[in-house]
């Protein structure tokens, strides 16, 4: 089983389960939650060694990872 981000289930009122009434997507597959560089301020997370490098500051467009969720999609894109 890949631990790789992915896009998983698309956004649906359909969800099978009694509860929940919508599985949604709120935040930008690409968005970056923060930079990879270690030196600038940022949240602790952000310069973890299993981030994805290099990653730009939060807000800001991440082609390499929107690629990469795209490509590890499940159900495919």
């Amino acid at each position: 089983m890949s631990t790789a981000p992915v896009f998983g289930v698309r956004p649906t009122t359909n969800t099978g389960v009694a509860n929940v009434g919508a599985f949604m997507w709120i935040k930008p597959g690409g968005e970056c939650d923060g930079t990879s560089n270690t030196t600038a301020p940022s949240i602790a997370h952000c310069s973890l060694s299993d981030a994805k490098q290099p990653a730009p500051q939060s807000d800001t467009w991440f082609e390499s990872y929107f690629t990469m969720l795209v490509k590890n999609a499940n159900p495919s894109l």
